[in-house]
């Protein structure tokens, strides 16, 4: 067993902020050590969790990844906190976005809340980006907010 730091958009704003580039991140955690644990990473990764809501009551995502004898994977998640974002908070984020710029979203999160961002980030001429995972049903309408 091992334990490390991971999800999609917290991986994701690492990624970018390793590679140079300002980078804001819209989360959920709980108040708990995995949430304290997650912000002192993004903050230590150069990340501006100034838009990360710790949540009292809802506890930090987790995730278990198995590994069969091929060395494909299954992924067991519990959403937490993540799953209490919503349109308003992405509403009160994107009061600070500014174009040019690069909105990247991801479904670990309510799909409701990543169409919402990709229509503001759409409308305030940012670059959106979609990683469609983990695979669900989405409404063809959010493909019109994707530029990638």
């Amino acid at each position: 067993f091992a334990f490390g730091n991971g999800g999609k958009g917290s991986n994701q704003a690492i990624g970018a902020a390793r590679l140079g580039a300002r980078c804001k991140l819209l989360a959920g955690v709980g108040a708990d050590k995995f949430g304290d644990e997650a912000v002192q990473l993004w903050r230590a990764e150069g990340v501006d969790c100034s838009a990360v809501r710790q949540m009292v009551g809802t506890p930090t995502m987790a995730g278990i990844i198995i590994l069969d004898a091929a060395g494909e994977n299954r992924i067991i998640t519990d959403p937490g906190a993540n799953a209490r974002l919503t349109g308003t908070d992405v509403e009160t984020f994107a009061a600070t976005w500014t174009s040019p710029g690069i909105l990247l979203t991801q479904l670990e999160i309510p799909v409701e809340t990543a169409a919402r961002a990709l229509a503001i980030g759409k409308a305030r001429g940012l670059t959106t980006i979609l990683n469609p995972a983990p695979g669900r049903a989405l409404p063809k309408e959010i493909l019109a907010d994707v530029d990638i």
